[in-house]
């Protein structure tokens, strides 16, 4: 009977008796887990909550029990970011999912009748660089993308570099940098270490028809490569470069004169000049928030100033016309400026 009580007694020691309820909680923590939803959703509002508090206001104290709190002007309302949580993952199982199955949110947001309503513009994550192993698949989802008409795609950097073919155009320009300014020198850090991108996909054929463009940059190439000298001719990624250098031979049209031309369309001319290595270049940057109403309005004014050039070169070696003030010398602002602030 003793050795029974001397039992008992040590089995209920803290260091014991502390395992005992560890393990208890492990395995309960387990079942509530596997065999409830009651820890997912705890989960989840909890990282709601942080989220919201964290990003979504902005909460400032002012004095003992007064707070100021406004929304995060930094994060708009106007963007939606669709994730993918457990629910989703349990319907249609492990990540990647079939490709048809990207089509109901499409098709969902497409069956909003009212334009005002819905979501001008949807882009996926997803590269679509490769086709499906199912044929049936890849045409249910870039018929949903046609069929919604504001869907973008993206491109993405590749370690493969170009084909033998397209080679020597694709590193046209890193050559001559390398012609004009040699090797770059005192670098520091673990350089060899870097992985080195040196081709770049854009999506599959039939998918990059069917969207509304992926990237705009490439979008806006894409609609001016039959009007404007394309310096280089490849997928982009947030630029391209046009060159006047044509122009400026056959009409006597710069650069500069078709940027001039663009204040008259009310047009915010892009970066001329640059690259220097690129003669009489135009350098275009869109941003990816631009609306396609935005990008279309650009394309139109470059379009109808490239048949202002071909049938009446004198119209565009005068713009603008419609701005205060017309042509400045340049060449004198540059070599005596006359700053004057006025507050």
């Amino acid at each position: 009977m003793d050795n029974s009580r001397k039992k008992r007694a040590k089995i209920l020691e803290a260091k014991y008796f502390g395992l005992l309820i560890g393990i208890f909680i492990i395995f309960l923590t387990m079942g509530l887990t596997q065999y409830t939803s009651i820890i997912n959703n705890l989960e989840t509002k909890i990282l709601d909550v942080h989220f919201r508090l964290k990003n979504t206001f902005l909460n400032e104290t002012i004095q003992e029990g007064v707070s100021y709190v406004e929304h995060n002007p930094n994060i708009s309302p106007d963007i939606l970011i669709v994730g993918i949580d457990f629910k989703t993952l349990t319907k249609f199982g492990k990540w990647p999912f079939p490709r048809f199955t990207h089509s109901y949110l499409i098709d969902t947001l497409s069956r909003i009748t009212n334009p005002n309503e819905r979501e001008r513009a949807l882009f996926i994550d997803i590269f679509f660089v490769e086709p499906d192993d199912k044929a049936i698949d890849d045409a249910i989802l870039i018929e949903s993308i046609k069929s919604s008409g504001r869907v973008f795609l993206e491109t993405i950097l590749d370690e493969v570099p170009p084909s033998a073919e397209t080679y020597e155009e694709f590193f046209l320009r890193q050559k001559i940098l390398y012609d004009n300014y040699g090797e770059i020198f005192n670098l520091i850090g673990n350089w060899e270490s870097m992985v080195s991108f040196t081709g770049i996909q854009g999506p599959l054929q039939p998918y990059a028809a069917a969207a509304r463009g992926y990237g705009h940059a490439n979008y806006l190439k894409e609609k001016l490569r039959s009007t404007y000298h394309l310096y280089y001719d490849n997928v982009c990624m947030h630029e391209f470069v046009l060159s006047a250098k044509k122009m400026k031979e056959e009409f006597g049209i710069s650069a500069l004169d078709i940027a001039k031309g663009l204040l008259d369309y009310g047009v915010h001319p892009p970066t001329i000049y640059f690259p220097l290595i690129v003669p009489e270049a135009i350098m275009i940057e869109p941003t990816e928030t631009e609306s396609k109403e935005t990008l279309d309005a650009f394309i139109d004014a470059m379009i109808k100033i490239a048949g202002e050039i071909d049938k009446n070169p004198d119209i565009v070696k005068n713009a603008p016309y419609t701005m205060p003030v017309k042509r400045c010398d340049e060449v004198k602002a540059a070599r005596t400026p006359n700053l004057r602030y006025s507050f």
